[in-house]
């Protein structure tokens, strides 16, 4: 099995016991972790200086994660820099918050715009060898929050894939055993 945690996790962590971040890192390894959840906005433009600081550690990165507005905008550009860092990074595997509806937007229009950004991430992943999963979302915007949800953009985005958080699903009051 492998054990992963949130970078920011351990960021608030060694803000909490006023230790620094490496510290914390190879306190988590020492525990049974062995790799990070990378938040994108954290890394961009610092992959090598986050790829030195893990390799210090014995933690290895596990994933990359980001957040966009696919949801009212072409994020295309954005997108094509998420893979370059994951790629940089060298993780296999990323999750795209595509963004979420605002008051007033069509559903339909949203979920359209987000496919679309979606079925680019995922081509240009592809070319990498990195798969793209997208998660229940804990937001009552979200398009893809329940099970429903999630299976129209997993039906509609090639090789787009699911990272389940059985969380999320409480979130939405769903059934966790039945949405799996």
């Amino acid at each position: 099995m492998k054990v992963s945690i949130f970078l920011e996790h351990l960021v608030e962590l060694a803000a909490q016991k006023r230790c620094s971040l490496a510290a914390a890192l190879k306190e988590a390894n020492r525990a049974g972790v062995g790799y990070v959840e990378i938040d994108y906005a954290r890394t961009k433009g610092r992959e090598a200086d986050m790829v030195r600081l893990l390799n210090g550690t014995g933690l290895q990165p596990g994933g990359l994660y980001g957040f966009f507005d696919c949801a009212h905008q072409d994020e295309s550009e954005a997108l094509d820099a998420f893979v370059e860092c994951a790629a940089r990074l060298g993780v296999v595997n990323i999750m795209a918050m595509p963004g979420r509806m605002d008051e007033g937007d069509d559903m339909a229009a949203v979920r359209a715009r987000i496919g679309e950004n979606l079925t680019h991430l995922t081509g240009q992943a592809l070319k990498q060898g990195i798969t793209v999963v997208l998660e229940d979302y804990d937001a009552p915007n979200s398009t893809y929050g329940t099970a429903e949800e999630l299976m129209w953009y997993l039906d509609h985005v090639p090789g787009l894939y699911c990272a389940l958080d059985t969380g999320n699903f409480l979130f939405h009051g769903k059934d966790v055993l039945k949405a799996y």
